[in-house]
């Protein structure tokens, strides 16, 4: 169910009652780069501010990527889609997937100073996700994939919910609109919603 809670945002409320808790130990960052059978994928899509560091830096930030996907970090990092940027993807992956240190590659370039952000947002929100339909603003849950069924099982036995999880993430992306979404996951709890 989708309830309105500005001008043009709506919100799903299985963001709010889905456990869900990123198990780094069992999917390995999946999401990053394991694509889904039959759908076409697009990278982290990538604020213009984003895309610039990333350009610029895209050298140095290639040295934090594993091997095989060096030469793309390199060279050519990020894609456009419908006038957005996205991380390049390389088959499905993600040209910062490094299943080897088992985080993004930015995150490390973030940790050693190279970068001021260490994931970008729309991969900090994930399972939860940002769309347009026509002039609305549409936050929902991806949680259906395969390689996030260990996600749910943590969830509940660590009693978070989707919400919880990416918390500061929606904080940063709704800015100004934040404040009434917060009130409203109190109204969605308390049962007077």
């Amino acid at each position: 169910m989708r309830i309105k809670f500005g001008d043009h945002l709506y919100v799903d409320t299985k963001v709010f009652r889905v456990k869900f808790s990123c198990d780094f130990s069992v999917c390995k960052g999946a999401c990053c780069w394991k694509g889904i059978p039959g759908v076409e994928m697009l990278g982290g899509l990538l604020s213009e501010d984003e895309a610039s560091i990333i350009e610029t830096h895209k050298k140095e930030l290639s040295r934090y990527s594993v091997e095989e996907l060096q030469h793309y970090a390199a060279t050519d990092p990020i894609e456009e889609y419908k006038g957005d940027k996205f991380t390049r993807l390389i088959g499905d992956r993600c040209v910062y997937s490094n299943y080897l240190a088992g985080c993004c590659s930015l995150k490390l370039a973030h940790r050693d100073g190279v970068i001021p952000f260490g994931i970008p947002l729309s991969c900090e929100m994930f399972p939860v996700i940002a769309y347009m339909d026509g002039d609305d603003c549409i936050i929902d849950l991806e949680e259906d994939r395969e390689y996030c069924k260990c996600a749910l099982v943590k969830g509940v036995e660590d009693g978070k919910t989707a919400f919880e999880l990416v918390n500061g993430a929606l904080r940063k992306f709704l800015e100004d609109d934040y404040p009434a979404l917060e009130n409203l996951v109190k109204s969605v709890r308390d049962g007077s919603y």
